[in-house]
């Protein structure tokens, strides 16, 4: 059957980069064997031990860190490392709701698998944040990242720092007051969608004036929804990138980190918040992807090792509308 595969994505100077996967078959990737209960598309197939009955008590008004949360699954799903997949925190249930004021961080990137449903009612808050409570986004501040071109550093003026790129690219740093200042620019967009799950690129330190340039700010966090019936979102899912940091006298400040990435894997996702919020202090602005309800005939998840061949229906999309107003973070 055909499931509505989304993925979200940007750099830090865009509004918004909406990509979609090739769409595959739930159960399609890997070796058929035993009774495993398998959401995802080949390449990015989550597999459990059995279909999962329990219905979660809802997330809310609740911090956790993806390194070592007790929510998390205590071993890797085989087929997911087998796909070349980074470690994650699985969150595994029927029924998930997440409510208000939820905060992930930590070093992985957060998988939540549900047999049946998905709801946001609030936000996932997975952005790394700057200011005087720092953090990073789940499996921020991806390791594949193209290095921008550093900012020229002067006594009498350094350069401003390029912000981060992902799937477009980063803003161009600030021109300096000095000519041997010269500004960062950066790095090059990635031309290929992505296959693995990853975070955001962090942007580049300021040049170096009479003092210290600007600290750069971190890519933002990976988030990755499976539902074998439908997902909900009537809050936010946040990944954006943190705010460059201001500089010392005379030198520029950091750049920006670029937004990092959603992926949404169900036969149906609808609701009426935002998929992305996006948000730049360098360009005051915040996105939103509205989601748009999705209707498909299908036949639900099945196992994995089920000789049962899946009906294959189109899904029609409806499209997803970007609305940008002026903010801070």
């Amino acid at each position: 059957m055909r499931w509505v595969v989304v993925v979200l994505l940007s750099g830090c100077s865009s509004i918004l980069g909406i990509d979609d996967f090739k769409l595959g078959d739930a159960g399609s990737s890997g070796a058929e064997s035993g009774n495993e209960y398998c959401l995802g598309p080949t390449g990015w197939l989550v597999c459990v031990a059995s279909e999962p009955t329990e219905i979660k008590t809802p997330i809310d008004a609740l911090s956790f860190n993806t390194t070592d949360s007790s929510l998390c699954l205590t071993a890797q799903p085989a087929a997911w490392k087998a796909a070349g997949q980074p470690d994650a925190c699985f969150i595994v249930a029927k029924q998930i709701t997440f409510g208000s004021a939820v905060k992930v961080s930590g070093g992985r990137p957060l998988v939540v698998l549900a047999s049946d449903s998905i709801t946001i009612t609030g936000q996932i808050d997975a952005a790394s944040h700057s200011g005087s409570a720092p953090s990073n986004g789940p499996g921020a501040s991806a390791t594949t990242c193209l290095a921008p071109t550093h900012p020229g550093g002067s006594a009498n003026g350094g350069g401003g720092a390029a912000g981060g790129s992902f799937m477009t690219k980063g803003g161009d740093g600030g021109l300096a007051t000095s000519p041997t200042g010269t500004r960062g620019i950066a790095a090059a967009p990635d031309t290929q969608p992505p296959i693995l799950l990853r975070g955001g690129c962090d942007g580049d330190t300021g040049g170096v004036g009479s003092e210290a340039g600007g600290a750069a700010g971190k890519g933002g966090g990976a988030v990755y929804l499976l539902a074998g019936g439908r997902i909900t979102i009537n809050g936010f899912i946040n990944v954006s990138g943190s705010a460059g940091r201001g500089s010392g006298r005379l030198a520029g400040g950091g750049g920006g980190g670029s937004g990092g990435m959603i992926v949404l894997h169900a036969p149906m996702i609808a609701g009426t918040g935002g998929v992305l919020r996006r948000t730049s202090r360098r360009a005051a602005r915040v996105v939103e992807a509205r989601v748009a309800s999705v209707a498909t005939a299908s036949q639900g998840p099945r196992k994995r090792g089920s000789a049962r061949t899946a009906r294959r229906v189109r899904v029609a999309v409806a499209a997803v509308a970007a609305a940008v107003r002026a903010t801070s973070v």
